[in-house]
């Protein structure tokens, strides 16, 4: 997961229009109900923009729904937001990675701004239940955090700048205590220019970082053991930076394998078993345009949103467009266009 500070505000979605299914959701290898969020239209310059959360990170309240499969049939919902746990029947206001495993609490956080210093973002642990909370981690001054993951061994956390590029931290947060402490071999080493760990997997941490010249840069695809610090290079990159796009039911994680094409399509995904080896990802259905969200990961495989309001599922065959959903009302219907971005909230249940 990236953090983000582009959004968007709420908008109402619509009466249920029917998804485009794939051959494998017709064919009834699917038989469930996924949720899906969208994302708040920017409002025009000079007016009221509530297209940003409180968190600094995208607003999806209100502009999702389920996607019904085989059928392909979407049905928006004013209450949907980033996530949906279908065992409490609520929609959240977190990415699935900031629920707790026992899918009792989760991790929200909220960015505070006083005399025009830089917003700074305390994190909140929330009781799904009852929706009581108590404050949890501060970040320091100027910095926001964002949940990676909330896992048995505790909240792993992202702090970085809120206003721009600057120093990265990966922390553990203890959710009893809140006692809170640097993960082991995360530190920037001297002569990086950027580092940042975007996504975690099992005891394994995913970052980028930015080596050499500006004008001969170096990209790095890391995995940092969070047991014992251990830091490995998986992947160089001469032309572009390596974001971890997903993972397999393995752990591995899934690449962009090249820069995007000029048509917006990511045409050239590869699964990554081990520094080094890769294997190509066959996508079918269409387009693949990488969007915004995070992956969810269930029993079916790992579904994928994207800029073009198409759902993805990868599986050890490869990533299959599964539906497209129709944009909110007012879309371009372009690549890319804000209005059609769709993001997966949930497993399919």
């Amino acid at each position: 997961m990236l953090a983000s500070a582009c959004g968007g505000a709420p908008t109402a979605n619509h009466s249920p229009a029917g998804a485009t299914p794939s051959a494998a959701a017709a064919s009834g290898a699917l038989s469930c109900r996924l949720p899906v969020a969208g994302f708040v239209i920017s409002a025009p310059k000079g007016q009221p923009d509530n297209s940003v959360g409180p968190d600094g990170q995208d607003n999806q309240k209100g502009t999702g729904g389920f996607v019904d499969l085989p059928a392909g049939t979407f049905t928006p919902t004013k209450d949907s937001d980033r996530t949906y746990l279908a065992s409490a029947k609520q929609w959240l206001p977190v990415t699935m990675q900031a629920v707790s495993p026992d899918q009792r609490s989760y991790v929200l956080s909220r960015l505070s701004q006083h005399s025009g210093s830089a917003p700074t973002a305390t994190l909140y642990l929330v009781n799904v239940a009852t929706k009581a909370e108590h404050a949890l981690f501060a970040a320091p001054d100027g910095q926001m955090g964002f949940v990676l993951a909330f896992t048995s061994k505790g909240i792993y956390v992202g702090v970085l700048s809120s206003t721009g590029p600057g120093a990265t931290e990966l922390r553990v947060i203890d959710p009893a205590t809140g006692a809170t402490h640097l993960v082991a071999g995360s530190q920037t080493p001297p002569g990086v220019s950027y580092s940042v760990f975007t996504a975690i997997s099992g005891d394994f941490a995913w970052g980028t970082r930015i080596t050499g010249s500006q004008a001969h840069p170096s990209y790095e695809l890391l995995r940092l053991n969070l047991t014992d610090g251990t830091l490995v290079v998986w992947k160089r990159s001469a032309t572009m930076p390596l974001f971890v796009v997903g993972f397999d039911a393995d752990g591995h994680p899934i690449v962009n394998g090249a820069p995007i094409s000029a048509d917006g399509a990511q045409s050239n995904l590869v699964l990554l078993s081990a520094p080094d080896q890769t294997t190509p990802i066959a996508i079918r259905g269409g387009a693949f345009l990488q969007g915004r969200g995070t992956p969810v990961r269930d029993a079916h495989g790992t579904w994928l949103g994207s800029a073009d309001g198409s759902i993805w599922l990868y599986t050890a065959a490869g990533l299959e467009k599964v539906a497209t959903i129709p944009p909110q009302p007012g879309g371009s219907g372009q690549p890319y266009d804000q209005h059609a971005w769709r993001s997966v909230a949930g497993p399919c249940f």
